[in-house]
């Protein structure tokens, strides 16, 4: 005689509880939508038909007025290709998920896949206020649920235990710079857009931010930060 299934008493407090906390699908969906993003952007190099008889001089005028579609090309590839860098790393110490992490992930990767959009206007009307608010908003906006996904992860306790707390501190120090970088460049473009380029030149700061790190937090960590 077969058993009769015992009732189940009471109902879950959260139906809609994640029992997957594993980080797996996360990093996998959310490389694939970096891929996709970087590969998009290459779009905006928009080469214009020719014809077949068209000669050097105008080939190579051609190919030149293209310059600024390739300097926002590489720029904007360089900068996803960090975002995904900063994501790989905190992901790397990121040892379970949950639902908030899991919806602070989409979306992050809701913006980086709206990047080549904002590019692409960013290339054609780039003199535009709007514009260069859609496209340094966008950037702000990964940089700032980047930052809150990652003090999530912290308070949440999602991370590896042996993690040593300077990496904390570093991340969220980088994510400050990010997000100061971006916002200043908005607000620049609805000030003066024809400037607001020129911003960028700050990201040259990037390699020297774990020297200014060391210098800010040594009192905190001696010597060796």
């Amino acid at each position: 005689m077969a058993d009769t299934p015992k009732p189940i008493s009471g109902i879950p407090a959260d139906l809609d509880i994640d029992p997957d906390n594993r980080t797996d699908r996360l990093i996998g969906l959310s490389d694939g939508i970096f891929a996709f993003a970087m590969t998009l952007l290459a779009i905006n190099v928009d080469f214009p038909r020719l014809a077949s008889s068209t000669g050097p001089g105008e080939v190579t005028n051609a190919v030149l007025e293209l310059a600024p579609d390739f300097v926002i090309y590489v720029t904007s590839f360089l900068l996803v290709g960090l975002y995904w860098q900063v994501h790989r790393r905190t992901f790397h110490f990121i040892q379970r998920s949950d639902i908030m992490l899991t919806w602070l992930n989409l979306v992050l990767l809701m913006c980086v896949a709206f990047l080549p959009v904002a590019a692409g206007l960013f290339d054609t009307h780039g003199d535009v206020a709007i514009v260069v608010v859609v496209y340094a908003g966008t950037l702000a906006t990964i940089g700032l649920v980047g930052q809150l996904l990652w003090r999530h992860a912290v308070s949440a306790k999602l991370l590896t235990d042996d993690i040593h707390p300077i990496f904390i501190d570093y991340y969220l120090f980088r994510g400050r710079i990010t997000i100061t970088i971006f916002t200043l460049m908005l607000l620049v473009g609805i000030v003066a857009p024809d400037s607001a380029r020129v911003v960028l030149l700050l990201l040259f700061i990037y390699p020297f931010a774990q020297r200014i790190f060391r210098k800010l937090y040594q009192g905190k960590y001696g010597e060796t930060a």
